[in-house]
C-alpha cells in the first residue's frame, strides 16, 4: 500500500476531482463499489476539506493512516479528518459503507451541540475495532444503509432526510467514543477556541509561525493559549505545532518519492542537518533510516 510519488494525491472521491459541487458536500457508497474497481487497493490520498467515516460490516481490511498500519477483522470503523494520508486493501469478502462529506453540510444552522461534538469526533483520525454484539454496530449500519438508499433515489444526494441521517450516524459514533473515552466531552467555548488554534495551525504550519503569532491572531495571550492547548490536548501550543510539523514530515518520508533535502526545503528547513536532527527528536530515527524502515525509497 505504500508507492513512491512525487506527491501525495488528493481526491474528492478516490480516482476523480470534484466536478459536482453537490458531490463534495455528501457521498456515501458501498466499500466494493470503488474497491472492487481498483482490484480491492486504494492507494494513499488524501481528502482535502473532507471528512470520511468508513465502516466495514463483513471481511478484513488492512489500514494505513499516516505511518501507522492497522489490520482489520469485521466490524471495524475508520474516521478521517481532512487531510489525512490513508491507504486500504480490502479482502474480496469485505462489505460495508464510505461515508464522505464537508463538514459545513451537517454542521450549519442551530447544531451547536453536534457541532462541538463534531469538531471532537474528527480532531484526529480513529481507527476501532467494534464488537458484533454491541447495538452500536446494528444502529449505526441501520442508519447507513438507510443513508444508501436515500442517496441513490432520484435527486436523492439534495434531499435533506440525507443529511439528516448522516448527522444521526456522527451523533452515535460521537456517543460511542465518548462511552470509549477515546474523545472526552469539552467546555465548549473553550473547545471552539482551540478547534480555531487547530485550523491556523493546519493553515500555516509549514510558514513556521511561533507560536506567539497564533495566539495573536487568537485574540489570546501565549500562556493563555499554552494553558489552553494544555487543558485540550495535555501539550502545549509548542508542542502541537512541533508535532504537526513532523507530522508532515513523516507522510512525506513515507508517500513521496523525493530526496530527505527536498522534503526539508519544502518543510521550511532552510539546513537539511537542522530538518534531520528535528526529525531524530520526534521519531527517534533519522530521516532516511525512518523512510527505509516504512518501505518508501528516494529516488
Amino acid at each position: 500500500m505504500t508507492r513512491p510519488q512525487r506527491t501525495v494525491p488528493s481526491f474528492a472521491l478516490y480516482g476523480e476531482q470534484a466536478h459536482d459541487q453537490q458531490a463534495r458536500r455528501l457521498h456515501i457508497e458501498d466499500i466494493r463499489a470503488r474497491s472492487q474497481r481498483y482490484a480491492w487497493e486504494i492507494a494513499a490520498h488524501t481528502h482535502h476539506g473532507l471528512h470520511q467515516c468508513l465502516l466495514v460490516l463483513a471481511g478484513s481490511a488492512s489500514v494505513r493512516v499516516d505511518d501507522v498500519r492497522s489490520d482489520l477483522k469485521a466490524p471495524a470503523l475508520a474516521l478521517l479528518p481532512p487531510g489525512t494520508v490513508h491507504a486500504f486493501r480490502f479482502s474480496e469478502q469485505t462489505r460495508g459503507y464510505v461515508l464522505t462529506f464537508a463538514p459545513e453540510a451537517l454542521v450549519g444552522g442551530d447544531a451547536a451541540e453536534f457541532a462541538a461534538s463534531f469538531q471532537a469526533l474528527f480532531e484526529q483520525p480513529h481507527v476501532l475495532a467494534l464488537d458484533a454484539e454491541d447495538g452500536f454496530v446494528a444502529r449505526i449500519a441501520a442508519l447507513l444503509e438507510r443513508l444508501h438508499e436515500e442517496f441513490h433515489q432520484p435527486d436523492g444526494a439534495l434531499a435533506p432526510v440525507c443529511l439528516w441521517l448522516a448527522r444521526s450516524v456522527l451523533w452515535i459514533i460521537g456517543r460511542e467514543l465518548v462511552r470509549r473515552h477515546a474523545i472526552a466531552p469539552q467546555a465548549r467555548r473553550e473547545h471552539r477556541c482551540f478547534t480555531r488554534f487547530r485550523a491556523l495551525l493546519e493553515a500555516h504550519y509549514l510558514e513556521h509561525w511561533p507560536v506567539a503569532r497564533y495566539a495573536r491572531t487568537l485574540g489570546l495571550t501565549e500562556s493563555r493559549l499554552n494553558r489552553l492547548c494544555e487543558r485540550q490536548s495535555g501539550r502545549s501550543a509548542f508542542a502541537l505545532v512541533q508535532e504537526r510539523l513532523a507530522l508532515e514530515a513523516r507522510r512525506r518520508l513515507t508517500y513521496v518519492a523525493m530526496p530527505v533535502a527536498q522534503i526539508a526545503h519544502e518543510l521550511g528547513f532552510r539546513d537539511p542537518a537542522y530538518f534531520s536532527r528535528f526529525f531524530r527528536r520526534h521519531a527517534g530515527v533519522p530521516p532516511d533510516r525512518f523512510r527505509r524502515q516504512h518501505g518508501t525509497r528516494g529516488p
